[in-house]
């Protein structure tokens, strides 16, 4: 059985790639979603946040994968980055500007390697995705998120997600697994209670503080700030926090040195970017996330290699990966296992 066949029998929609770091195998990832997809005989439709597919990697100049799309498989990607690639054809342009041209829709003819380009801007990726569904009627859309923006992961953007993980993060096993626990749980935020989110939805507010039934807007420009600012922000002693935006160290040092709020509300799982070591702190000072928007995150694929080709052993790195993470779905695509949880 192919190990996607459990997660993805009956799947339609949206779904995006998108890795913890470079070279952790998310284009592997990505091939191998197609493949499964296009043996299905299923209508493909292929975008990016960024730039990927390139021949060879521009930090460490060490070849990368290929992305490799088959026969009748969709492609939006800015029209400068293809060339003349004659197993692609051009169906029409989307008047989305990037750095590398006019992002644009084609059709792939035959099987062909590809740079892929698409838009950068939440409400272009969202544009994208409609037209592949409601224009060309494509039953799945694959986003290659890239690794430094998690935009991609929104749930306005992306229905399902699947998070690349591996040996590149660290050489130490345990702390590969330790980083990719932490992502997890905070792109898996638990959802807000109605009534706080319809008391969010309601409001335009950046920042909003809640004391019981009272509520007070911060009116300022930004989320994004100073951990002094959060520490005089907090002097009221909120109960919950509402922030719409990302979030980093910063917050979490105030809240940890002011031991609350207890409740910080984020828009979703894509704009936490707290440390493990910070993000740990928080949950054993009983101070929790939650999401108006939860993102379904689907599996996680692992890589055992460092670039180079050293790295741990696959089945370990499995074992332990799938027992830390039980019950969300760990794969390793290289070698088509999937961690399966032994009773005893």
């Amino acid at each position: 059985m192919d190990h996607w066949d459990g997660l993805l029998h009956s799947h339609k929609g949206t779904l995006t790639v998108v890795g913890m770091a470079k070279n952790v195998g998310k284009t592997v990832t990505l091939n191998s979603l197609i493949d499964f997809f296009s043996r299905r005989g299923w209508t493909v439709g292929v975008t990016s946040v960024g730039r990927d597919g390139e021949r060879y990697d521009a930090l460490t100049q060490l070849r990368k994968p290929a992305i490799t799309l088959q026969p009748g498989t969709f492609l939006a990607t800015a029209d400068l980055v293809l060339g003349n690639q004659k197993p692609v054809q051009l169906l029409r342009y989307t008047g989305m500007r990037t750095p590398m041209g006019e992002v644009a829709l084609f059709q792939v003819k035959e099987t062909a390697d590809v740079v892929v380009a698409g838009p950068s801007k939440n409400h272009e990726l969202r544009k994208v995705v409609e037209l592949f569904l409601a224009d060309l009627k494509v039953r799945c859309v694959l986003i290659d998120g890239a690794f430094d923006r998690q935009s991609a992961v929104d749930p306005a953007v992306s229905g399902k997600v699947i998070l690349a993980s591996g040996a590149t993060l660290s050489r130490n096993m345990e702390e590969v697994i330790a980083l990719t626990k932490c992502r997890v749980e905070q792109l898996t935020l638990a959802p807000c209670p109605a009534p706080l989110k319809k008391m969010i939805e309601n409001s335009g507010a950046r920042i909003l503080l809640f004391d019981g039934e009272n509520i007070r807007e911060v009116s300022l420009p930004t989320a994004l700030l100073r951990k002094t600012a959060w520490r005089e922000i907090f002097r009221e002693q909120p109960s919950d926090l509402f922030i719409k935006g990302a979030v980093g160290n910063e917050l979490a040092e105030a809240l940890l040195e002011n031991r609350g709020p207890c409740r910080v509300i984020v828009p979703d799982g894509s704009k936490v970017f707290i440390d493990a070591f910070l993000w740990k702190r928080l949950a054993a000072q009983e101070i929790f996330f939650q999401a108006l928007h939860p993102i379904c995150l689907l599996a996680v694929t692992i890589n055992p290699t460092y670039p180079g080709g050293k790295g741990y052993d696959p089945d370990e790195l499995l074992e332990k990966m799938g027992s830390a993470l039980h019950p969300l779905p760990v794969l390793d695509v290289m070698q088509g296992k999937k961690y399966q949880r032994e009773f005893r």
